[in-house]
């Protein structure tokens, strides 16, 4: 018989309410492959140096002014993100992919993808929330619901089936988009 590769657990981390600080650490061959973090209610920051390459993270905060940094995503990395109500901010480097999610709360949050999104989706609640994709767009949806003034940048080409949905949002949506092409739509 072949030898099995050994599956590893998800390793998980988990703060009550407060101010907390979490920082992962690992990179290149010692990057997070699995996580799961609660960082709770309060004003928290969260920072995870690197998701290995297929692995998977999972984070969520409770009411609080959260910010969350991925510094990078490795090859077919999939996350889950929730950051509660608060102004939060949300920032991560390398190319999101389906299966992939972010969503806040209620506040003025702002989300940074310093890559390309290809798949999954943005969610923001209620407030005036900024979106900005550093990259191109070429698949996925963003969806911003509430009331509040929106923005979207996308610094490259929105293409393929990537959507901006602002339908439910009740403020003003400002679209600064590289350029259109293919079936991308923004629905406001």
């Amino acid at each position: 018989s072949s030898p099995r590769k050994a599956r590893r657990a998800p390793s998980t981390i988990r703060s009550g309410s407060g101010n907390d600080a979490i920082r992962v650490t690992g990179t290149g061959a010692s990057a997070l492959s699995a996580g799961v973090i609660n960082a709770g209610s309060g004003d928290n920051a969260v920072n995870v140096a690197a998701i290995a390459a297929g692995g998977a993270l999972t984070v969520a905060s409770g009411g609080g002014n959260d910010r969350i940094t991925v510094g990078a995503l490795g090859a077919n990395a999939v996350y889950t993100i929730n950051a509660g109500s608060g102004n939060n901010i949300v920032a991560l480097t390398g190319d999101q992919i389906a299966g992939s999610s972010i969503a806040t709360g209620g506040g003025n949050d702002a989300v940074t993808l310093n890559g390309v999104m290809s798949g999954g989706t943005f969610t923001t609640g209620a407030g005036a929330d900024s979106v900005a994709i550093k990259g191109g767009f070429s698949g996925g949806t963003i969806s911003l619901n509430g009331g509040g003034n929106d923005s979207v940048t996308v610094t490259g080409a929105m293409s393929g089936t990537a959507k901006i949905n602002a339908a439910a949002s009740t403020g003003d949506l400002t679209a600064a988009i590289g350029s259109m092409s293919g079936s991308a739509i923004i629905h406001s």
